[in-house]
């Protein structure tokens, strides 16, 4: 895997953990908007490692 890929992999974790902590807190619509910037990173990630 590419150092670029490894870095959006690493963001999209960070963003699933910030995503946890806010459905605890109940902030379910920034969980969501959080989660689907996760995927989008971890899609980059897959890209990336695919070219």
């Amino acid at each position: 895997m590419t150092p670029e890929a490894e870095q959006f992999l690493a963001k999209a974790r960070h963003l699933l953990d910030e995503t946890a902590t806010m459905l605890r807190g109940g902030l379910n619509d920034a969980a969501g908007r959080n989660a689907y910037l996760a995927a989008y990173h971890a899609a980059r990630a897959f890209i990336r490692a695919h070219r």
